[in-house]
This record gives structure tokens, sequence and C-alpha cells, in this order.
């Protein structure tokens, strides 16, 4: 079931192609957003929530623990702290992509963003590149969601923080078993899903 670790030092840039279509579930300040929309990209939708909310419901960390991991980054220990550096961040993507009429940037979860797809992406996508939640479930949502958006038989699945995060290798990992795919470990930490 999984193979060919480290195969390419590039990462996952390397592995898609300039005319495609592609969504980034979770983006953050869009440092691969930027190498994506570099490829010359025919449409690229980036999702990310740019909030504290998501990350008061999930497995991976008590919110506690959330605040006291982030604090150093957000500048404090309240909601607020966290919404104001969200917003900033949000701003900053928005700023980067503003002159890119082919990057799409899409402020909510990806719950939100499967259930607005049709309104949002008219056609299937060429490849999703998972790298929102780290929780179990939300892999496994994200995972199931992206069944829906690719191109059946030849769009393709990636990742991020297989070998680093136990929750997102055991998601990908039964995802993959369900649903009869191989895991092609690359680049330390990322994969791509292969029939």
């Amino acid at each position: 079931m999984m193979n060919g670790t480290n195969s390419n030092s590039k990462g996952v840039v390397a592995r898609i192609w300039k005319g495609s279509t592609g969504v980034e579930l979770g983006v953050w300040r869009g440092g691969t957003s930027a190498q994506f929309a570099a490829k010359g990209l025919k449409k690229l939708y980036l999702v990310d929530a740019w909030s504290p909310e998501p990350y008061k419901n999930t497995t991976e960390w008590s919110w506690e623990e959330y605040v006291q991991r982030y604090q150093k980054l957000t500048g404090g220990f309240t909601e607020a702290d966290f919404k104001a550096y969200y917003d900033r961040v949000y701003r900053d993507v928005v700023d980067k992509f503003v002159l890119n009429p082919e990057v799409v940037i899409c402020r909510m979860t990806t719950n939100e963003f499967f259930s607005k797809r049709k309104s949002i992406i008219n056609k299937l996508v060429d490849w999703v590149y998972v790298d929102a939640s780290h929780s179990y479930q939300g892999v496994i949502d994200d995972l199931e969601n992206c069944l829906k958006i690719i191109k059946p038989d030849v769009g393709q699945i990636f990742g991020d923080d297989f070998t680093n995060k136990p929750q997102v290798n055991k998601a990908v990992t039964d995802f993959a078993k369900k649903h009869n795919f191989d895991i092609d470990v690359f680049n330390k930490t990322q994969y791509e899903l292969k029939k």
C-alpha cells in the first residue's frame, strides 16, 4: 500500500501541471499557494477559515493546548487575539493574490466549502492538496469530500503531514485502505493517493 518514500525532493508542486485546476485545503500564509500559482494554473481555489473556530472542536488538542502552543505567534491568549491574528494573515494572503485572477480565495471551513462547492466550482478539478485539519475525523472528512470534486480516474489527491502527525497518518491510511488507494510518500511528509 505504501511506496516511494522521499521520491521527490521538490515536493507536491513538481507533481502538478501547468493549466490544471486545483484546490488547496489549508492555506495559512499562502507560501505553498504561491508556488502552485506560479505553475500557471487554469484556476486555484484556496480554502482556509483563517479563524480560531475550527480549533475549538478538534480532537488534536484542547482549546487550552492550542492557545498555549500558538500564543507566541498570535500575540496573546484570548480569542480576540487569535481572531486579530487570523484577520491579518487573511489580508496578507488576499494582498498576495489580488492581481492573480486565477486564484479564488474562500474564507470558510473545508466543510463549508464542500457544502457550497456547486456554487463555487462549476467543473470537477484535477487535484486537491489536503493540509487543513490534522485531526483524524477532519482529515477523513476532507479526503471523502475530495472524491466528490476530483475528476474520476484521473484526479489526484495530495496532502501533507503524513509522517509527522499520527492522526493524519491513521486517517490517510484508513481512507486509502477503504478506497483501494496506494500511498506514495515523498518529500519527507507529503503524500499522493494513487489507484
